[in-house]
This record gives C-alpha cells, sequence and structure tokens, in this order.
C-alpha cells in the first residue's frame, strides 16, 4: 500500500506541474499566494502537532490539481449523456470527495497509523487541510490579475476570504 500511496504522490506531482506551469500571475499574487497557503499549512500543523499528518496534508495538496482535471471530465461526460441539469452535481463533489476518501483509506492502509475513529477523521481533516491550501492558489493568483482595483486589493480580499 505505501507503493500505492508514493506513486499517487508521484502522479500528483506531474499533473501539479502541468497544472501551475501555465498559470499568469504578479509579484504581488505570488507573494500573497504564499503567505495565504502558509498561514494555512501553519495554523493547521500547529493544530495537528501532537500527531503530524503530514502524509494527508501532501495528499490533499497534490489530488486538488488532478481533481480540477477530472471536474472538467465529468462536466464532458454529462454533456455527452444529456444530463448537463447535473453539472452542479458532477463537477465538483463527486471526484473531489471520492479523492479524499481515497487518499484517506490508502493513508491508513499504507501507515497504519489509526487506533481510534478520531484518528481516521484526523488524517480526512489533514487531506482537507492540504486540498485546501493547494486550491487558495489559483483563486489568489487570479485575483492579482483580474480585480480592477489593483492587484494588492485583489489578493487581500481574495486572500482573507479563502482564508477564512
Amino acid at each position: 500500500m505505501k507503493n500505492l500511496y508514493w506513486l499517487s504522490i508521484a502522479f500528483g506531482l506531474v499533473v501539479s506541474g502541468f497544472f501551475l506551469a501555465d498559470r499568469r500571475f504578479t509579484e504581488v499574487g505570488l507573494i500573497g499566494t504564499l503567505i495565504c497557503v502558509g498561514l494555512t499549512l501553519g495554523l493547521g500543523l500547529l493544530w495537528f502537532r501532537p500527531r503530524p499528518m503530514w502524509q494527508g496534508i501532501l495528499w490533499g495538496a497534490l489530488a486538488q490539481p488532478v481533481v480540477v482535471s477530472l471536474n472538467d471530465q465529468m462536466v464532458g461526460v454529462s454533456n455527452k449523456l444529456g444530463l448537463t441539469y447535473l453539472d452542479a452535481a458532477f463537477y465538483s463533489p463527486l471526484p473531489e470527495e471520492t479523492i479524499k476518501l481515497l487518499g484517506v483509506v490508502i493513508i491508513i492502509a499504507a501507515f497504519g497509523n489509526v487506533k481510534q475513529p478520531y484518528q481516521a477523521a484526523a488524517i480526512g481533516m489533514a487531506v482537507g487541510l492540504g486540498f485546501n491550501a493547494m486550491e487558495n492558489v489559483p483563486f489568489i493568483l487570479h485575483a492579482a490579475i483580474d480585480n480592477l482595483d489593483g492587484d494588492l486589493w485583489g489578493v487581500i480580499i481574495t486572500g482573507i476570504g479563502r482564508f477564512f
């Protein structure tokens, strides 16, 4: 199972590279993104300090770009099936929550560090934390470019909103 975990992490790294390679960004957007991701992960690691959950955080962060790709595919499937009214149901929750749950199951099976049910819940929270941190990156980068009031204001408003 550990091999499956590390193979999935390697796949996530490759997809993340392609996902982030063509992003447009400004320096202000990049700094704001790093601050928001740093705060999110820093507070999360502080929360998980008694039991570090780096496997879950890593899985969640690298699963996010894979989910973005799957979301586009799910919309294509619903369009081909004539179920465009179900795009909202297919688009995000189905691939996103399935991959997060798959990560929790693989981490529990691979590392065997779960003795109590609350520990499995903590792994799930760590996966969600990593996913959230990576999910904020494109939003903040685009906010710096798209905000008509200025790069800094777009980063501040979007970063605070995404953080909370």
